[in-house]
């Protein structure tokens, strides 16, 4: 994330995502480098923790979209560990048995 300094109403996600407070509703932001823009979304709520939630869940889910998994995968660990990459640093990513 190149934004080191956040203020009150803002949160990091993972490393390249930011939940930021908006009036009083919380939103997502992240930068699309590829497109050059930012996918934004409301999170609908104004409870701080239940934003932090919806947050990771809107990454996790644009991070599914981007590697092009998200149809064929059958659960959210799955998701994460294909396409998370703060989650799997490895280049062999296997699904854990749970």
């Amino acid at each position: 994330m190149k934004k080191k300094t956040f203020t009150d109403d803002e949160i990091p996600i993972f490393d390249d995502a930011i939940i930021y407070k908006r009036n009083d509703y919380w939103h997502f932001r992240l930068w699309l480098t590829n497109e050059n823009k930012y996918a934004r979304k409301s999170l609908k709520t104004r409870n701080e923790s239940t934003a932090i939630e919806k947050g990771k869940a809107a990454y996790l889910e644009l991070m599914a979209i981007r590697c092009g998994v998200f149809q064929s995968c059958a659960s959210l660990v799955e998701v994460i560990y294909f396409c998370c990459p703060i989650c799997c640093n490895s280049s062999h990513r296997s699904i854990p048995v749970l």
